[in-house]
């Protein structure tokens, strides 16, 4: 960099380079390393905040699916509650409340709760397991034919 010092401006003032631009193009490449910084350290809290959050939304599902394998059904119904209301653009929610209306035997609501699901996989079917897509389908298909297309 000290040969470049000495070198005439790049900018045609005919003065030296450290004696005209040099540091306002020093400030500049501080500047624009402070932004970098900065926004590298902006992308590294949204990494742990969004981990932060799927690490809620995996516990509360998996708090909703102990309650229900219990048939702990009022503490189910309400963790359902709470997985639907903090992360309503998630399947968890619908997921688990089509198990807690099989389990309560309300098969209206789990047919409800099935379609939802199934309309939010419709989004992203690349991110959803082919036969685990399949089951869902098989189990729509054996709600309606039961209980027709309420």
């Amino acid at each position: 960099m000290s040969s470049l010092r000495n070198i005439p401006c790049p900018c045609g003032s005919g003065r030296k380079y450290k004696k005209c631009c040099l540091k306002n193009d020093e400030t500049l490449a501080a500047q624009t390393r402070r932004k970098q910084q900065a926004q590298q350290a902006s992308e590294r809290q949204q990494a742990v905040e969004l981990q932060a959050g799927i690490d809620e939304l995996t516990d509360l599902s998996n708090q909703a699916n102990d309650l229900i394998r219990e048939q702990k059904w009022e503490q189910a119904f309400s963790t359902c509650a709470e997985l639907q209301e903090r992360f309503p653009d998630e399947i968890d929610a619908d997921e688990r409340f089509s198990e807690y209306y099989r389990g309560t035997n309300d098969p209206v609501n789990e047919l409800k709760h099935l379609r939802n699901l199934q309309r939010k996989c419709e989004e992203f079917p690349e991110g959803f397991d082919p036969e685990w897509l399949e089951e869902l389908q098989e189990n729509i298909t054996r709600l309606e034919k039961v209980h027709g297309g309420t």
